[in-house]
């Protein structure tokens, strides 16, 4: 959820709950990024912890991409996507 993405992506559990052995094997992301959880510092490291989980859990990403009627913020979030990925 984007309260973990933006505060403690690197403690993202690996393992379903009261199911014993039992790995997550996807994600679904909203959006990328967004500019209030801050700067681009904060989203490299939160990227890294992403790809870090992904990677030990072999799992697959969903990722959505917000658009509005701003579209340079579109195009931003549309970036942000492809860097992602």
């Amino acid at each position: 959820d984007d309260t973990t993405f933006w505060h403690c992506p690197s403690k993202m559990p690996g393992m379903w709950p009261n199911v014993k052995g039992e790995y997550v094997g996807s994600l679904r992301l909203f959006k990328p990024w967004s500019r209030q959880w801050g700067d681009d510092g904060a989203r490299q490291r939160a990227w890294s912890s992403i790809k870090t989980w992904v990677e030990a859990n072999n799992a697959q990403v969903l990722l959505g991409t917000e658009v509005t009627c701003n579209s340079a913020a579109d195009n931003q979030m549309w970036q942000w996507s492809l860097a992602l990925i």
